[in-house]
């Protein structure tokens, strides 16, 4: 089960590219101390994704910061349904889709720090090779594949 943090005093953390997020004293100092933020990845109207390199092990990983309030006003999903959907995620294990490795969560924010993986996103790809020819044998290649 996903445990939440409980309020704390607010701070910012700064990534890379100088953009602040504010999250609560309790998250800063977990983040800060475990991960080193750097680029941006995908932005959304309620999270952002950086890249992250974990200070011991020097492993890559992605980091997704999600504002609860404003993922609440654009979805309409509150906590238990982000709880619940958090504890599917945790239970995915497979080669070509992204393993969720930890959670961080706040009062306001929840970071989803996930395993980094190289490429384009597969939506995008399929676009792309469906300009090129892209034939339905290969599509039900990828797709079983997933």
């Amino acid at each position: 089960m996903v445990k939440w943090g409980s309020a704390g005093k607010s701070s910012t953390l700064v990534n890379a590219s100088s953009m602040p997020i504010n999250v609560s004293a309790a998250e800063s100092a977990v983040l800060s101390n475990l991960y080193r933020l750097e680029e941006v990845i995908e932005r959304s109207p309620s999270s952002v994704i950086h890249r992250a390199v974990h200070k011991v092990t020097h492993k890559e990983y992605a980091i997704k910061t999600v504002d609860l309030s404003k993922y609440a006003k654009s979805t309409g999903l509150g906590r238990s349904e982000v709880e619940r959907e958090l504890e599917l995620c945790a239970t995915v294990k497979h080669p070509h889709i992204c393993e969720l490795c930890d959670v961080i969560a706040g009062d306001n924010y929840i970071h989803l720090v996930f395993e980094f993986l190289e490429g384009a996103d597969i939506c995008f790809e399929i676009v792309k090779r469906a300009g090129n020819g892209f034939v339905y044998s290969e599509a039900v290649i990828s797709k079983g594949q997933i």
